[in-house]
């Protein structure tokens, strides 16, 4: 008995999908530099803001890759 499955992946998706879960991890990590208010307009925070701020977009696409 044969029980090979066959799958049609798109790769894209898939590379997407990485990514924004590697995004989403960003966010967790940098977040508890991004939230001490001691580290307000120095440099570790602007680069924790800039790279949280690109980062949000991650999630809405995770939530959609979801379903695909």
């Amino acid at each position: 008995m044969n029980t090979t499955i066959t799958t049609n992946r798109l790769v894209w998706v898939d590379v997407l999908r990485s990514v924004a879960i590697l995004g989403v991890l960003v966010i967790h990590a940098l977040f508890s530099v991004f939230a001490r208010t001691d580290f307000v307009g120095g440099a570790s925070w602007w680069l924790a803001n800039i790279l949280v701020s690109f980062s949000r977009m991650s999630i809405p696409i995770f939530i959609m890759l979801s379903g695909y």
